[in-house]
């Protein structure tokens, strides 16, 4: 059928335990459809405790508001609420993940890229720390054992390691000896490398490239140890293929 489904759940202590709504969305192709509920929330806490939600932009061609990130508080029984506008120096911080002892970091989607260190701790979210990145930086993951954060660098065609809560320099991982042995690809998004996300598994770095079609394999150890910046492994996928996201299962 002409229809998706959205399942939104909750969880409780890493478990799904409560189904809260179920909608069906007929697609531009198909006739009219409103979003119609398909069954009644089994259970909705009454007193659900609220989160705060950060909500990172990229203001590309945006002029008003500029440089912000939003917060606001969420909870089952009453959605979005107490939304707030954060103006400051952000550029375009359009990937958000939590790093150590309370902060956050954020990638400035910018030229040159930065790695931005938020304190999370505090309601307006000020600047801790500046790092920078190569161009465009779209992903940022936090590898805690390691004490450090690696950004994906979209136009920069890098992977930028950056310690943060161990010493040493930043390293830059450069896939255009990737890109060189993949060949060429699609003109409109394999023009170059584009690291566009890294995971973190144990010792190692998994760096999935579009534009290289490729996932490469870092043992961070030796990254950070200053023995090498070459990848450990490479997955080389049809060239078209463009491969995007990873997830460990």
């Amino acid at each position: 059928r002409p229809y998706a489904r959205l399942r939104i759940f909750c969880l409780k202590e890493g478990k799904i335990t409560e189904e809260v709504s179920l909608f069906r969305y007929a697609p531009p192709t198909a006739p009219p459809t409103p979003y119609i509920p398909m069954s009644s929330p089994k259970s909705i806490p009454s007193s659900p405790s609220s989160v705060r939600v950060v909500l990172g932009c990229n203001n590309f061609g945006v002029t008003s508001p500029p440089n912000c990130l939003f917060t606001a508080l969420y909870s089952p029984s009453t959605g979005f609420t107490n939304l707030k506008r954060h103006s400051s120096p952000y550029g375009s911080p359009g990937w958000l993940t939590l790093g150590p002892d309370g902060v956050f970091l954020a990638a400035d989607e910018s030229v040159p890229g930065r790695l931005l260190v938020l304190d999370a701790n505090d309601a307006d979210l000020p600047l801790k720390d500046i790092k920078a990145t190569g161009g465009h930086p779209c992903h940022v993951a936090y590898a805690e054992k390691h004490g450090c954060a690696v950004t994906c660098d979209y136009t920069g065609g890098t992977v930028t390691v950056v310690p943060l809560s161990v010493p040493g320099p930043t390293i830059t991982l450069d896939h255009s000896a990737l890109y060189e042995k993949a060949g060429t690809g699609r003109a409109d998004r394999q023009e170059s490398a584009h690291p566009h996300q890294s995971v973190v598994v144990g010792d190692f770095l998994l760096v999935v490239d579009l534009g290289c079609s490729c996932v490469a394999s870092y043992h961070l150890p030796s990254v950070l140890g200053g023995e090498t910046t070459s990848p450990a492994h490479v997955y080389q996928a049809e060239r078209d293929y463009g491969c995007r996201h990873l997830a460990v299962v």
